[in-house]
């Protein structure tokens, strides 16, 4: 419920712009955001003209004021921040002679 409120006042979604056959993809769902941020640039965000039906137009915008969706082609920090915590990643663990490898260690 928390992750939903926290999209639903970060981001709002134009689904008039919005393919009726995709309109699925804006559905607000609980997630577990990991006690991280809102991650606007997240590798796993859609881009601001996804599924739109006029590409000129957005589907979606970020309601803070200076914030801007623009999903990334590499994984964010916070997106690292969630795979480690997700998986329990701690670098400081030693297996034999090898340190884990964590994401973006």
């Amino acid at each position: 419920m928390l992750a939903q409120v926290l999209f639903a006042s970060l981001v709002f979604c134009l689904s008039n712009f919005i393919g009726t056959e995709y309109r699925f993809a804006y559905q607000i769902e609980d997630t577990n955001n990991l006690n991280t941020p809102y991650d606007y640039g997240s590798i796993m965000h859609y881009s601001t003209t996804y599924f739109a039906i006029d590409l000129r137009k957005p589907t979606m915008v970020a309601l803070t004021p200076g914030k801007h969706i623009a999903r990334s082609s590499q994984m964010t920090l916070i997106d690292k921040q969630r795979v480690n915590s997700l998986y329990q990643c701690d670098p400081s663990i030693v297996i034999g002679k090898s340190k884990v490898s964590c994401a973006g260690s």
